[in-house]
C-alpha cells in the first residue's frame, strides 16, 4: 500500500454469502449505503430489518419521523442520510421552508406545529446530551403516547447510527433514491 488510504470500499459482492447478495439484489434501489452494511452479512439483514419498520411500520407520524430524523443529521453531519431523507420528508408533507428550517434549527413564527416544535426540542436535546431534560419530555408526552415517544427514539438513534457508518466509512453519497426505498410495498 502507497500512503494512507481513506474510506472503506463498497462489498465486493463476489466474496458475499449467495444469501446476502440476494438481498441486496432485491431492493427496489442499489444505495451504497446497503453495499456498505453488506461488510457486517450477519447485521445486514437485521438493520435493515428496523430501517423499514422504523420507515414503514410506526403509529409515529411519518412526517414527525422525518423532521426528527432530518435536524438530527443536520446536528450530527449525517449528509448521505439528508440527501436520501429530503425527498422523502417532501413526500411526506414537510415544505420547502420546514426544510430549509431544519438546517439550522430556527423555527420561526407559524413555521411549525406544537407538536412538530415539541419534537424539534426533544430531538435536538437527545443528540446533544442523549438524557433529555425533564422538561423537554413532559412537553413532548403532551402530544405523543409512550409508544411514539420510544419510537421517536429510536429514529434519532437508528439514524445516527448510520451517519456515523456513512461518514466514518466515507462512503460516496448516491443520487436520492431513498424514496424507492420508502415507499417500496413490503
Amino acid at each position: 500500500m502507497t500512503g494512507p488510504m481513506t474510506g472503506l470500499p463498497l462489498v465486493d459482492v463476489g466474496k458475499i454469502a449467495p444469501e446476502t447478495r440476494e438481498l441486496l439484489d432485491r431492493l427496489p434501489a442499489r444505495l451504497n449505503l446497503f453495499y456498505m452494511l453488506a461488510h457486517a452479512e450477519t447485521c445486514l439483514r437485521p438493520v435493515m430489518s428496523l430501517g423499514s419498520a422504523l420507515l414503514k411500520k410506526l403509529d409515529l407520524d411519518p412526517l414527525l419521523r422525518e423532521i426528527a430524523m432530518l435536524r438530527a443529521m443536520y446536528m450530527v453531519g449525517g449528509e448521505y442520510e439528508i440527501v436520501q431523507h429530503v425527498p422523502i420528508a417532501a413526500h411526506v408533507g414537510c415544505s420547502a421552508a420546514q426544510l430549509e428550517a431544519l438546517k439550522t434549527g430556527v423555527r420561526g413564527d407559524g413555521l411549525f406545529s406544537p407538536v412538530e416544535i415539541a419534537v424539534l426540542d426533544f430531538t435536538e436535546d437527545l443528540t446533544a446530551n442523549t438524557r433529555v431534560s425533564d422538561a423537554v419530555l413532559s412537553a413532548l408526552r403532551e402530544h405523543l403516547g409512550d409508544r411514539e415517544v420510544v419510537e421517536l427514539i429510536l429514529v434519532i438513534g437508528f439514524y445516527s447510527m448510520m451517519a456515523k457508518v456513512t461518514e466514518s466509512t466515507r462512503t460516496t453519497v448516491d443520487a436520492a433514491d431513498g424514496i424507492a426505498i420508502a415507499t417500496a410495498r413490503r
